[in-house]
């Protein structure tokens, strides 16, 4: 067990040099980034008390073997933690993207003010109703992801007696799924709003658009925006979502797995044979140094270091 030892405690220093860097670098984004601060301190200091409790329950030599596995699920600390506190995370990738499509709504709509000059003013669509629906349908799933959240930490509390690990272990992989989901569909909807914002006027004009050579060029001018060559948008409408999908997801597969192995053990009290439970503890390892803490470190790093906010234009 000394490996996962070390490796928890590499996870609480990377929370607290992740909280450290959240501090430091908090002007970038006040509004995202103290939120990204907010998580990462929580997680390094639950993880904390979590591998103090394991560990020293873990010294003592009276302890069974099921008391050993019971103690190693109930503490083992990314399982734990990051359903509830992945709220932060998914309302931080939010105002990141809702900022963009504040940005790029007033960006289109002074492009064309400055193409009504040139063409048909009736032709203009307003691009505020798509940045609009997107803000509503991701509330929605926010809600969701709330409420979802709240029901992990109330099964949390009720099914917290060893007796009771089975139902412990799916209701908190069934919550993970659908914060999962929740992720998907708001990266879905994501690109399809971007999608529309950038190419629903051109389509539209290309429909009545004349003959004429200076209507045609002024559309081709008014449908490309600087916004089309930046590549913050990708981080931040695709990217990012994309990386809380796969830990989600790393997490989901991860108790699904915990709860395969727990209803499939023996004994009075059931006890998960030492291959299964040598397995989980491998599995979750890499698991939570892959697929969870490397995709973090990640987002930390886009929404910390690399994305600034964007400048709201109003004209």
């Amino acid at each position: 067990m000394e490996s996962e030892q070390v490796l928890w405690f590499i996870f609480i220093a990377l929370f607290f040099v992740l909280f450290i860097a959240s501090v430091v670098r908090y002007h970038a984004n006040p509004k995202v980034v103290s939120q990204l601060a907010i998580f990462s301190f929580l997680c390094g200091i639950i993880t904390v008390v979590l591998a103090v409790r394991h560990f020293l329950h873990k010294e003592d030599d009276s302890t069974s073997d099921f008391d050993l596995q019971q103690a190693w699920l109930h503490d083992t600390p990314l399982p734990l933690l990051l359903p509830p506190l992945s709220l932060l995370l998914f309302t931080a990738l939010f105002d990141a993207q809702r900022q963009f499509f504040q940005f790029y709504a007033t960006v289109l709509t002074n492009y064309d003010r400055w193409s009504a000059l040139h063409t048909n003013p009736s032709h203009k669509t307003n691009p505020n109703l798509f940045s609009s629906a997107w803000r509503y349908i991701n509330l929605v799933l926010a809600l969701i992801y709330c409420m979802t959240v709240i029901g992990v930490i109330a099964c949390q509390v009720i099914f917290n007696a060893s007796s009771l690990a089975v139902r412990f272990w799916l209701a908190r992989a069934i919550g993970t799924s659908i914060l999962a989901v929740c992720v998907l569909l708001n990266l879905m909807s994501t690109i399809c709003t971007r999608y529309k914002m950038k190419h629903h006027r051109h389509q539209k004009k290309l429909k009545k658009e004349t003959a004429e050579l200076k209507f045609t060029t002024s559309v081709a001018l008014t449908t490309s925006t600087p916004e089309d060559r930046s590549k913050r948008s990708q981080l931040i409408l695709i990217l990012s979502p994309v990386l809380l999908f796969v830990i989600l997801l790393a997490l989901a597969a991860q108790m699904w797995f915990i709860y395969w192995a727990l209803i499939h053990a023996t004994g009075t009290p059931s006890i998960i044979p030492p291959s299964v439970f040598g397995t989980l503890i491998t599995t979750g390892m890499v698991i939570d140094s892959v697929f969870i803490c490397l995709p973090i470190s990640i987002i930390f790093i886009i929404h910390v270091f690399y994305i600034k906010p964007y400048p709201l234009l109003f004209s």
